[in-house]
This record gives C-alpha cells, structure tokens and sequence, in this order.
C-alpha cells in the first residue's frame, strides 16, 4: 500500500473517530444538544412522510411549514428513521460519516488539480476545522448539503481537467448540484453564473458550440428537473409554485425585519409587531400571503436601501469573521461546564467578543482562541493558495474562477440576514481549504524543501 494512502486513511479514520468521540460525550451528557432552533423544521416532516407518505404538514393552512424547507435533509432523516427507528444518536453518527466523505472530497479535488501531497494537507485543514467538526454533531441541514455541493465541485473539476470523462462528468455535476438544492434552497441561482462562466471560456475548455450545448445540457437538465418538479408539487398543495418561502417569509421576517430594526432602533418583537401591522388584514390563502410578504419586503428594502446595505455590511462581519462563540458554547457545556454564570449572545465576529470571553472557563477560551487563529491563517493560505493556482494551465483557471464565484456567491446570498453569523460559512469551507492547501503546500516547497545542488 503507498505511502499516500495510508495517510489518507489514517486521516479520514481519526477524524472519524474524533468527531464520534466528541458526539458520544455531548450526547450522553445532554441528548438535546443536537437540537438547533431549525431542527424540528426538517425532523417534522420527516416524521409526517414515516407517518403518512407525505412531506407535507397542513398544507391547505395559511400558516403551514410545507414551504419552509427543501425535501432531501427531511427525506434523510426519514429514511434513517426507517432503518433503524427514531433513534437520532444514530442519525447524527451517519452524518458524522457524511461529514467525512466530505474530507475525502476535498483531498479528490486537490489531488487532480494539483497532488496527493495538496491534497492530505486539504484533508488535514478540514478535520482540524472546529466549524465543520461542530455542524457534523447537529441536526442541521449543513453537514449534507456541503457533502453535495462539494462532490458537484469533483465533478465540476473533472470537466475542466478530463476531456474524456467531460460529458459524464457535466451530468453528475448536475445531479450533484441539484440534490444540494434540494437540501437547501440557497443554492438554486448557482446554475446561472455556471452556464454564462462556461460559455464565457468555451475556447479554453475546447469545445466547439455543439460541444457545449451539450454539457450544459446534461449539467442543466438534473437540476432544472428537481427544482421544477418542487415547484409544481408545492404549487399543487399550497397553490405557491416556489422552491420554499425564502422569496417571501424568509425575505420579510429576516432581512426586511432588520432593516426595520436599525432604522427605527426597533426591538425583534417590535419590528415583528409593525410588519404585521403593515401586512393586509384580508388575506385568504397562502398564495395571498407569499405575495402580500414578497411585495411588503421588497418596499421595506427598497424604500431604505443604504440601512439594508449597512445591515447586510454587519452580518458580513458575522459570515467572515464569527468563530461561533455561542454556538460552540451551546454544544460542548452539556458535559464540560463551560461558562462560569454569565449570560452570552450570538458572536457577531470574534474580535467584537473578546470581551465576552470572561464568562468562559479557560479551555473555552483556549478553544476560542484557537477557532480564531485557525481562521485567520485560512484566509491567509486561502490568498496566497488562491493567486498562487491562478498561474496554472489555462483550462484549469476556468475550475479556479468558478470556486472564487462560489465563494461571493454564497457570502452575497447570506448577507442581509438576521441569522447571518458562522454557521453561513460552512458550506463554502472546503473551498477555502481546498486553496489553502495549495497555499501551504507551495510554501513549504519554496523554504522548507533543501535547495537542490546544480
């Protein structure tokens, strides 16, 4: 067996174990450690389909949650509910697997853009990561749909590097991408800027016209069918053919709310109570609803454009910079008493919690400290990786300009947000690894590798 190999699996096995070890202490101290204020929004429809065949929770009320989230993380759950009872330790020790696969994902990547050698350095960044070991313990959507958006990413890669296997690639590159979505909505418009960044480099691709109708149409087709298929059966229960609500319930009540509250020094419930007085009182059906809260939201928005812009600048803070002070603290006091008795709020950026840190036992604050350091020197490697790529062959700069996309794609997409704080940057991680770890590998050739003789 090579070398290669056997740290690969060396790396993917304590990484499983460390996060199962971690899991087992939180669990068996506090069982409801797990549970996020989302949890329920996709665990119930799971029980609803075991119970009666169907997702869909009251789906003639005007108040139904059947728009409020995408099937797959529900249908998951579901299934492992099917096989092994509801029994949600073993749901979450599944998932801690998933969250493996995603490690292995990344050192793929790594290894055909560049090395083996790259890519166990990405492995080794995303098993040290505390973000992804943290989101892998909860029963969140995230760990899922990172493992689906990054295996789309090894297949969006093969495309740009394989000529041979390019049209096998395109289609699972699509069903990859589109099981993602149907985890979680966010990334639904990320097949726009695919199609116009590969017509834009059909040259370097080397693909005459027909070629690439082709693999757009095969990279298309999966994804176009998953999100029309929803649409239409949440249009036939709702009569709102949407993907979900985030065009209306989620734009009104999370981003408008907030631009409410910094213009007018509103509490949450305070800007809660005005958008309800502002909503019409007449309305009949849920379709009545999404429009009234799409319309209100877009004049809220607009109306006082510079407050959402600086509102959205501030949940960038959170995005970017958040290393999940609360979040971490949430989790691991079950069994390890975290805080000494003070009362802690959501980080919003790490240097802006320094100060908080007081009310933590020292190995908190070890903790904190290291989630900072470890994303200072991300971003860091992630640069210096990132400019380092782009001197690379020109096929390859295509696969290189798609991840930098991807990136602004979801930070813009998750800004503006009330909720906007570290748990938004899971999905893009194994981006900023990937290129980190080109980063570091290459400093290490240059001042650590001895001078070769002449």
């Amino acid at each position: 067996m090579k070398a290669n190999t056997v740290v690969f699996l060396a790396i993917a096995l304590a990484t499983l174990l460390f996060r199962s070890i971690v899991f087992y202490h939180s669990y068996a101290a506090e069982p409801d450690v797990i549970l996020d204020d989302d949890s329920l929004r996709y665990e119930n429809p799971a029980l609803q389909l075991l119970r009666t065949g169907s997702l869909a929770i009251n789906p003639d009320r005007i108040d139904t949650p059947t728009l409020s989230v995408t099937p797959a993380y529900s249908v998951f759950i579901a299934a492992i509910y099917r096989v092994f009872g509801q029994d949600r330790y073993v749901l979450i020790l599944i998932q801690i697997a998933i969250s493996v696969l995603t490690v292995c994902a990344v050192y793929l990547i790594a290894a055909r853009l560049w090395s083996e050698r790259t890519g166990l350095l990405a492995m080794t960044i995303m098993a040290l990561d505390p973000l992804q070991l943290l989101y892998s313990q909860l029963l969140l959507s995230e760990t899922l749909f990172t493992f689906f958006l990054t295996v789309s990413l090894f297949y969006a890669c093969m495309i740009v590097t394989s000529v041979q296997s390019r049209y096998r690639a395109a289609l699972l590159f699509g069903i990859f991408l589109a099981a993602a979505t149907m985890t979680r909505p966010i990334s639904q418009y990320l097949i726009l800027p695919i199609v116009v960044g590969f017509t834009i480099y059909r040259r370097r691709l080397g693909c005459t016209y027909f070629e690439l109708t082709k693999l757009l149409l095969l990279f298309v087709l999966p994804v176009v069918l998953a999100i029309g298929t929803w649409q239409i059966r949440n249009g036939q229960l709702t009569g709102v053919y949407a993907l979900n609500n985030a065009g209306s319930e989620t734009m009104l009540y999370w981003k408008a709310k907030g631009v409410l509250m910094r213009a007018n020094s509103f509490s949450e419930a305070e800007a809660s109570k005005e958008i309800n007085n502002l909503l019409p009182s007449d309305i009949q059906s849920l379709r009545q609803k999404a429009t009234a809260e799409r319309s209100l939201a877009q004049e809220i928005i607009l109306a006082d454009l510079p407050t959402y812009l600086a509102f959205s600048v501030e949940g960038l803070k959170g995005i970017l910079f958040g290393v999940g002070v609360a979040s971490q603290a949430n989790y691991y006091d079950g069994y390890l008493d975290v805080s000494t008795g003070t009362d802690q709020q959501i980080d919003k950026g790490f240097l802006s919690n320094i100060e908080q840190l007081a009310g933590f036992q020292n190995w908190f604050i070890w903790l904190i400290a290291y989630s900072g350091a470890f994303m200072i020197m991300l971003y860091l490697l992630f640069c210096y990786g990132y400019l380092n790529s782009l001197r690379g062959n020109q096929r390859s700069q295509i696969f290189h300009f798609m991840m930098l996309g991807a990136v602004l794609y979801f930070i813009v997409v998750s800004t503006g947000h009330l909720a906007a704080y570290s748990r938004m940057r899971v999905p893009f991680l194994p981006i900023l690894a990937l290129y980190a770890a080109n980063g570091a590998y290459t400093l290490a050739q240059r001042y650590l590798t001895p001078a070769r003789n002449n």
